[in-house]
């Protein structure tokens, strides 16, 4: 995630408009909206967002730093691996040969 796109989940997260930051760092909709959509912005532009989110900067750049889709989706695969449910389908080699997708798929809709 850009750092742009970090402040704007910040804002909605805290259920804050454009408008609303804008008064409280005495800046135009517009000009946020340009932050918003910027891959980079000035230290001194994110602490003054920072402030007007009450949010501390780390907590902003920490969402910039979110696993890439590989990532999770080998995180998710770990989960699964540990999943007792998916123990219970462990494959038994006189079982039908099924794809790890299709053992997924009767686990979770027996669910």
């Amino acid at each position: 995630m850009e750092i742009g796109q970090a402040i704007r989940a910040t804002r909605l997260l805290k259920g804050l408009t454009l408008e609303q930051v804008g008064a409280r760092m005495g800046s135009s909709k517009a000009s946020l909206s340009k932050i918003e959509l910027a891959s980079s912005v000035t230290f001194k532009k994110l602490a003054q967002l920072s402030q007007a989110l009450d949010v501390p900067v780390s907590e902003i750049v920490k969402l910039t730093e979110a696993p890439s889709q590989e990532g999770r989706a080998v995180e998710m695969l770990k989960i699964i691996m540990e999943c007792d449910a998916l123990k219970e389908h462990a494959y038994d080699a006189g079982d039908e040969e099924m794809s790890i997708v299709d053992e997924i798929r009767e686990i979770v809709d027996a669910k």
